[in-house]
């Protein structure tokens, strides 16, 4: 395997060439939602991204309070996104040189113990939830927990309206036993849209061969994760994008070069990514988690170098390409195979 980023100049012209003309997905980011932001998306070649519209702890109100900012963001912004309902809405964007806005939430708590509010959700553009965040809600446990419980009955009838109405149901944060449980209910694929392999990195955010194996034997998929606490090897070094090929390459060989994605968790213009109270905020959240997040590591190796920045998307095409994967199979980790599951799940 060729160090990265040494590639030669025909190798450096095809990773272009492959970049440019694949579909580029994000499973995951709470990026900035910001001109700015969505500029340095097009010019990394993202077309759309999995956007986390509301904090975790937002309750139904809260919620659509961010849905309604979001809603005249997006008019004011019309020139540079679009916003994404259904699979053609990426291939517009695209062609128009936008990035694909497509709503999703972290927590399932907007629509507390009330099933119907999910359809209320769905009208309002909502197309991924994931079921659970670190901690437990009425449908199951987070990866936080102490107790792997499983879906309640709630988070069963969840299961299933979700599946009815077309939303695609995103586990990156749930237990084991939720994540295998809600896998096995589904009659959709579903997705871990950021997440890494436990064999690499032992996190509790991480998944392990049986929840991998499982998702993908549902035809779902799972977004690689370039965070930091979910990659790293080597104790108080930071984490490179070599640490970050890794766990593809890994999930290629366990579960299929069609069933992996890239979701990178990218905060890129928030807190976490700036001086002075980001760093106030990095230690907040730490201690928040202690049990994902090593308390040596430092807001400053919160991403993996080279990789800290929706710029630097086409950094992973190169790394793919000198890790000798064919044009198709670089295609559909940068997102055919996202958006091979959204044709599927979503609607139209």
């Amino acid at each position: 395997m060729k160090p990265f980023p040494r590639l030669t100049r025909d190798e450096e012209e095809r990773a272009t060439a492959i970049h440019l003309e694949a579909f580029v997905i994000d499973g995951l980011t709470v990026s900035s939602h910001s001109r700015q932001q969505f500029s340095k998306m097009i010019q990394g070649g993202v077309n759309a991204a999995n956007w986390t519209i509301a904090e975790p702890e937002h309750d139904f109100r809260q919620c659509i309070h961010d849905i309604t900012s979001w809603y005249s963001l997006l008019r004011s912004n019309e020139d540079k996104t679009t916003f994404v309902v259904t699979a053609r809405d990426i291939l517009q964007a695209k062609k128009e040189k936008k990035v694909g806005i497509i709503f999703g939430l972290q927590n399932a708590k907007p629509i507390g113990d009330e099933i119907g509010i999910l359809q209320v959700l769905h009208r309002l553009g909502l197309r991924i939830i994931q079921l659970t965040y670190n901690e437990r809600n009425f449908i199951g446990d987070g990866a936080g927990e102490k107790t792997d419980c499983g879906l309640s009955s709630f988070g069963e009838r969840v299961v299933e309206e979700m599946n009815r109405l077309g939303i695609l149901i995103d586990l990156s944060h749930c237990g084991s036993r939720t994540s295998i449980e809600a896998i096995e209910l589904s009659k959709d694929p579903v997705v871990f849209s950021h997440a890494g392999t436990r064999r690499l990195c032992n996190s509790p955010r991480n998944k392990g061969d049986e929840e991998l194996k499982s998702i993908a034997e549902k035809g779902g998929l799972v977004g690689a994760n370039a965070w930091g606490p979910v990659i790293w090897r080597k104790e108080r070094q930071q984490p490179t994008i070599d640490d970050f090929l890794n766990h593809i390459d890994y999930l290629v060989r366990l579960i299929g070069v069609d069933h992996v994605g890239i979701g990178l968790d990218l905060s890129e213009g928030t807190g976490s990514q700036l001086s002075g109270a980001g760093e106030a905020e990095w230690e907040v959240y730490k201690a928040k988690y202690p049990q994902i997040i090593p308390p040596w590591l430092t807001v400053e190796m919160e991403y993996a170098a080279e990789l800290k920045s929706h710029l630097q998307v086409p950094n992973i095409t190169r790394g793919l390409v000198c890790r000798g994967y064919s044009d198709k199979e670089i295609r559909g980790i940068l997102g055919a195979n996202f958006l091979r599951i959204f044709e599927k799940v979503w609607k139209q």
